[in-house]
């Protein structure tokens, strides 16, 4: 890949030095050495400085250094950490020619795409305004985040592993619902295989088979030349009231999760078989506003008044622009052949895929 594609921006380490600072800096650099040296006296590191030793600071400390560790008394008590710096960033010569065999160009190899969106919703600041993005395949780290149960359920995996994953520093949890579906199958088909096999539960005979999906097959719109933020505005049929909204964007989902679970501990209400309100607050959470109203809360409850068309409008409108993966697959069941159409089903082999047995007969 070109240096013109793609290049971290350097940052000076310390952007306020100036030369009426620096003597400070020395002068602050030099009583913590000396503490350091005491330090290691004190502790008879002797000749393995290999050792981590923390030894509490006392005495007459110049308040520039007591900045130095924030001026708090954990900082103080924590003291100086004495390690070997020269100790190999990884390790032994055959582990540094294995990890260099892993990227024999200096680096991982990232692939380009272009998002379904085409990069129209973002400023540059929340995702790249030409819609480009550049993906590596997941690595042994990536597998680590998906087995942390903490994670899956907090829904933080799948933002930690696509910022891992995508070169440019932008947060993931600000892209458009529609991009993050086609970066999920995307990286899935270059980091595993596009072959995806899952077990389905007919919906005739209510038998489960395995089925095997190509997401290669799976058709992308991009978004239409004459679609942009002012298209993002509607009348309900209904009532004929007009309204505005935007895109879903993965942070909403997480706002929603957290609104579920404020609700799942008695927040709002302490009738646990009071109905579920999250359907309502996710589409509040993405109008702007109807007939000029505003309020967050004010929209939850007009939409919980409106009539059901007109809900149902109002969401399929919000959830459904024209571009994004096409996730609906055919399939037939082995058991009662009967043909179906599914969307895609995202369960746990979809990252842990399992060994493909040959020659398999069904009994």
């Amino acid at each position: 890949m070109s240096d013109d594609v793609y290049k971290f921006q350097k940052k000076p380490i310390n952007p306020g030095l100036t030369q009426e600072n620096g003597n400070e800096l020395a002068e602050m650099a030099a009583v913590r050495q000396k503490i350091m040296d005491e330090a290691r006296q004190q502790s008879n590191l002797g000749n393995n400085p290999a050792m981590e030793q923390q030894v509490p600071i006392s005495g007459n400390i110049p308040e520039k250094y007591k900045q130095y560790f924030d001026g708090s008394e954990e900082g103080m008590q924590r003291g100086p950490k004495v390690r070997n710096t020269s100790l190999r960033a990884q390790g032994s010569d055959k582990l540094e020619q294995l990890l260099a065999g892993l990227n024999p160009n200096g680096g991982p190899e990232f692939e380009e795409v272009v998002l379904p969106s085409k990069g129209k919703f973002y400023n540059g600041a929340d995702g790249p305004k030409d819609g480009v993005l550049h993906i590596r395949k997941m690595t042994g780290k990536e597998e680590e985040i998906l087995a942390n149960p903490r994670l899956i359920k907090k829904n933080q995996a799948l933002n930690m592993i696509f910022d891992n994953c995508i070169q440019e520093p932008y947060k993931s949890e600000g892209f458009l619902a529609e991009d993050r579906t086609y970066i999920l199958i995307y990286l899935r088909g270059i980091s595993y295989s596009e072959i995806y096999d899952v077990e389905i539960k007919c919906p005739e005979c209510d038998k489960t088979f395995n089925a095997e999906i190509d997401l290669n097959n799976f058709m992308v719109d991009s978004c239409p030349d004459d679609f942009n933020e002012d298209s993002l505005k509607g009348k309900l049929p209904q009532c004929g009231y007009n309204f505005s909204y935007r895109l879903p964007r993965g942070s909403d989902e997480k706002e929603v999760q957290s609104y579920r679970e404020f609700k799942a501990r008695g927040g709002f209400s302490v009738d646990a078989d009071a109905p579920d309100e999250t359907l309502h607050f996710r589409t509040a959470l993405l109008v702007n506003d109807i007939e000029g109203l505003t309020d967050k809360a004010e929209l939850k409850v007009l939409i919980e008044k409106l009539p059901i068309g007109d809900v149902n409008y109002l969401r399929n409108t919000i959830n459904n622009p024209p571009f994004g993966v096409d996730t609906k697959t055919p399939l037939e069941c082995t058991y009662c052949q009967h043909d179906f159409i599914t969307d895609l089903p995202l369960e746990a082999s979809f990252f842990f895929p399992k060994d493909q047995k040959k020659n398999q007969t069904r009994a």
